[in-house]
């Protein structure tokens, strides 16, 4: 762990009165029903990574060899992976987070949805492209599922990124 983000999770936490360790920093508080808002984010995270690995399950021909194609995808599996990850962490708060988790998540989460964006977008065009220089071929059914799957990653993402923007915190004082 980087010693700046370990500073700040413990500039927080000191003695109490009992002699126990307490956190005694900022925390923030989800204005609304966060049980209704999180479940549409889990949502739209499980649309997201189911799409952005079922668009690799089969053959297409742009992930045959192709690394301007393949590497664009790799990447979109991995920020999607990511994008799983921090709805855990958001989740496990339960509408209340330490200072230092909503930098982490709530704060930063936009950073991680549009990087998704960005890779499923260049996937879309890379395998386009392909199609257009090497035609269909016999795997042109998979070919076909991975444009259809990237859109659907690049749709959810805008959508999650939409829903996380209109997410309202409350900052509480020690």
């Amino acid at each position: 762990m980087p010693k700046k983000r370990k500073q700040l999770k413990l500039q927080d936490i000191r003695k109490d009165e009992s002699g126990t360790y307490t956190y005694q920093g900022e925390m923030y508080k989800f204005r609304g029903d966060f049980g209704a808002h999180i479940k549409k984010g889990w949502l739209f995270t499980c649309i997201i990574a189911l799409a952005a690995v079922g668009g690799g399950l089969l053959p297409a021909t742009g992930m045959m060899d192709t690394w301007y194609v393949i590497i664009p995808y790799a990447a979109t599996v991995g920020a999607a992976g990511f994008i799983v990850y921090r709805m855990v962490h958001w989740t496990s708060g339960k509408g209340e987070l330490r200072s230092y988790n909503y930098e982490r998540t709530a704060r930063n989460f936009g950073v991680n949805i549009y990087i998704l964006l960005v890779t499923s977008g260049i996937t879309l065009v890379s395998e386009t492209v392909h199609l257009f220089i090497n035609g269909l071929g016999e795997y042109g059914k998979g070919a076909i599922i991975l444009l259809i799957c990237m859109a659907i990653v690049f749709l959810g993402g805008l959508a999650l990124l939409k829903h996380i923007k209109s997410a309202e915190w409350d900052v509480r004082q020690p």
